[in-house]
């Protein structure tokens, strides 16, 4: 389910924001930043792959940008800030997954899942806090998994390290900015369709998890909204379940 303005559902403190969602084309960043534009944010999307033209949504804006290259990212925010402004709002969901056997994961692979899946949100929100800092006011959401909880699945080591990383890091930062009026927290979604998920060896379609069913990526959108809004002023810190019981603690 999609909340939307034309529900009536506005969630407060969004509308007019600045938000950055990286890995945003596609998939469940694609959810979040049509919900973030539905409710009223300015929203920028920075993605290696773009849509053609004719595909792209009219109410986002999007920036060519390699998430886990430090000179790509300063490029694209300051791209952002010369037409928009600083990020108020920043959704570091940008994601890889390869499933391969442990012992047959190269470096190179495993260097490459931990840029994009997790020093690539540490080069964004490095790049967002001196105007979050600035102007005292911040929301950052880092899109993690319950692999970063409970070590994923067969021959996701490399996946579930970095995410585990993604949660910790959100954490740290909590600690670190909450006095500055920024709240720092994660989503850590299981079993949500997408193309992702579906090429999983031993995929089985969300039958196996306690409400029956996929995920939406509409739902993890929903929950990152909120914990983008004034509503979730007082959360920080927090790694926020959407995983149908997969995981229940």
């Amino acid at each position: 389910m999609k909340f939307s303005r034309e529900q009536g559902f506005l969630l407060p403190g969004i509308n007019d924001r600045v938000a950055v969602v990286t890995g945003g084309a596609r998939g469940i960043g694609e959810a979040i930043a049509l919900l973030l534009s539905d409710q009223g944010a300015d929203v920028h999307v920075l993605d290696l792959t773009l849509p053609l033209k004719g595909e792209r949504h009219p109410s986002l804006t999007y920036h060519m940008c390699d998430v886990g290259d430090a000179n790509s990212v300063d490029a694209a925010f300051t791209e952002i800030e010369g037409v928009a402004g600083s990020a108020e709002i920043l959704i570091n969901n940008a994601g890889i997954l390869r499933q391969v056997e442990f012992e047959r994961t190269s470096l190179a692979d495993w260097e490459r899942t931990l840029r994009v899946n997790l020093t690539a949100g540490v080069l964004c929100t490095q790049r967002v806090l001196p105007g979050m800092r600035r102007d005292r006011y911040g929301r950052i959401v880092f899109i993690g998994s319950s692999a970063g909880k409970q070590g994923g699945g067969p021959g996701l080591a490399a996946y579930a390290a970095s995410k585990a990383g993604v949660l910790s890091l959100a954490k740290s930062l909590a600690k670190d900015y909450s006095r500055e009026g920024i709240t720092v927290n994660a989503i850590a979604p299981a079993a949500i369709a997408t193309e992702m998920i579906r090429n999983l060896s031993g995929f089985d379609g969300g039958d196996s998890l306690p409400i029956g069913r996929l995920g939406d990526p509409d739902e993890v959108a929903a929950a990152t909204a909120f914990l983008s809004s004034s509503a979730g002023a007082f959360i920080t810190g927090e790694i926020l379940d959407v995983n149908g019981g997969f995981i229940v603690d």
